[in-house]
């Protein structure tokens, strides 16, 4: 079987159509189809990253090695990508999983986005909601406006971008972490932001870590 059939037939296996593994790369359908055919072939970046979205490894995408089938990713985070990451409101975000039943998840969800990350099921989207991470001097920088993926299963580290929820103001927002003899602390990337380092309370509470951007256009 070639690549082009390995691609159809993952993309069968996981129910996705020519338009959603489109989406996921930027590209029209007619270009997936172009894979699928044989017409054309992804360059490596792009099948590493189908193999990802697909849940498989990249042996498996190129050579059908069943032995190699299965995504090498931590048990805590399997791949979870049915109808795509749920996009919310980043004021929904403390409370996704701890106070809502799946009903009110669901009214709560803009869209639903596919993810080409390994992600567990608990992983969400958002959007940026201003410019206290904008930094284009950076080795990172966000943007208001971009979609961010944040996953609660991912642990987080010092470096780690996150989002906090903090206790007393009822507020969640975007940040670096910091941990430092144990204290934990956040700071905007954006050197120009009043706050500067701010040091996290006990009762704080660190939603997920964030593990991709999109930028829209």
């Amino acid at each position: 079987m070639n690549v082009g059939h390995q691609i159809r037939a993952l993309r069968l296996k996981n129910k996705m159509t020519l338009q959603q593994v489109g989406d996921v790369f930027g590209i029209t359908r007619s270009a997936v189809g172009s894979w699928e055919r044989g017409d054309t072939r992804p360059d490596q970046d792009k099948l590493s990253r189908l193999a990802k979205l697909f849940g498989t490894t990249l042996d498996y995408l190129l050579n059908g090695n069943p032995a190699s089938s299965s995504i090498e990713t931590s048990p805590h985070l399997p791949v979870h990508r049915k109808l795509g990451l749920p996009l919310i409101d980043i004021g929904e975000a403390a409370k996704w999983r701890e106070k809502m039943t799946e009903e009110e998840k669901e009214r709560c969800v803009i869209e639903r986005i596919p993810c080409p990350f390994a992600h567990s099921p608990d992983a969400f989207i958002t959007i940026v909601p201003g410019q206290s991470m904008y930094d284009p001097t950076g080795s990172k920088s966000y943007s208001q406006g971009d979609f961010i993926a944040v996953d609660p299963a991912h642990t987080a580290a010092s470096g780690s971008m996150v989002l906090v929820h903090k206790e007393n103001t009822g507020e969640t927002l975007f940040r670096q972490l910091l941990v430092e003899n144990d204290k934990r602390m956040i700071q905007a990337l954006n050197k120009k932001w009043p706050d500067g380092i701010e040091q996290l309370k006990d009762e704080d509470t660190i939603i997920g870590v964030i593990i991709g951007k999109w930028v829209p256009e």
